[in-house]
């Protein structure tokens, strides 16, 4: 049986910690581990008040953690959906260029967008469609325009996540300003903020993910209930010395999303560490 290991927690709210962790499936290391995701949340909730504790509490139930296992199925989902809806279009497409996508400031670096693009190695020679065609991986956005410009090619740019969108934009302005044409780009992510999906259209780049996601405030309250939520947001906020920028997550996104790594997006009472405060979802 687990035992209760954080004395400053109700028994009653540590049970509705348990059940929430088992509700989504979330590994409950038993033992001493400290540092384990449970015992860090735990003591994460040791520090808010009653009343935070209960929107934190929350916000959880709705929390996503995408585990590096989940890709390998998501990706297969993602790319039959794009082959099924763009059946007509890629008829006559024999090469696709695949990139990992990525902020031009960033190129060289390791993204989790490169561990995507080096997934997809494996799933793209059995997604029908896409098989037959030739796929030619990209190192960061180094490609030039009159390989993609070609009639019979198509670049894929690739993710696990977009965010506001405006790091997507960035890579396709970098690309257009190469020469390559709108039209002949595509990106897939495995998920996406509403924000970010309406702000690319709005930009009429096209965009395919596996898994949407709303303001985790904004988008599941009442408007009676919404500036409460969010004053108490700030508070634990406050609490937590949450860094202007990073309010409600970056640019207010109201994330409640970890991935190989969790985003700024999300709510900071997730992921902020500092000295003295272990965060159950660290960046």
């Amino acid at each position: 049986m687990l035992q209760k290991k954080n004395d400053e927690i109700p028994s009653h709210v540590f049970a509705r910690i348990v059940r929430i962790f088992n509700n989504n499936s979330w590994e409950i290391e038993h033992g001493g581990n400290e540092f384990s995701a449970f015992n860090r949340f735990c003591t994460m909730i040791a520090e808010l008040n009653e009343e935070q504790q209960e929107l934190v509490l929350e916000l959880t139930k709705r929390y996503t953690r995408i585990e590096v296992n989940d890709y390998i199925l998501y990706l297969k989902n993602l790319l039959r959906k794009f082959a099924n809806e763009n059946a007509t279009n890629l008829i006559g497409i024999n090469k696709i260029y695949i990139a990992p996508l990525i902020a031009p400031e960033d190129i060289g670096k390791s993204k989790s967008s490169t561990t995507v693009q080096y997934l997809l190695r494996n799933i793209i020679c059995n997604t029908p469609i896409l098989a037959e065609k030739k796929s030619i991986y990209v190192d960061g956005l180094q490609i030039e325009s009159d390989q993609i410009n070609d009639e019979d090619s198509l670049l894929i740019l690739v993710d696990d996540f977009i965010g506001t969108g405006e790091t997507a934009e960035s890579a396709v302005k970098f690309l257009i300003d190469k020469g390559i044409r709108k039209e002949k780009i595509v990106i897939l992510t495995i998920a996406a903020l509403q924000i970010g999906e309406d702000f690319l259209r709005e930009s009429n780049i096209l965009l395919y993910t596996h898994l949407t996601f709303n303001k985790g405030i904004t988008d599941n309250y009442t408007e009676e209930e919404l500036s409460e939520k969010l004053m108490l947001m700030n508070t634990i906020e406050s609490k937590i010395k949450v860094h202007k920028n990073e309010k409600l997550g970056f640019k207010g996104s109201e994330a409640l999303i970890s991935l190989i790594r969790t985003p700024n997006n999300t709510f900071p009472v997730f992921w902020k560490e500092r000295k003295g405060r272990k965060a159950p979802f660290p960046r």
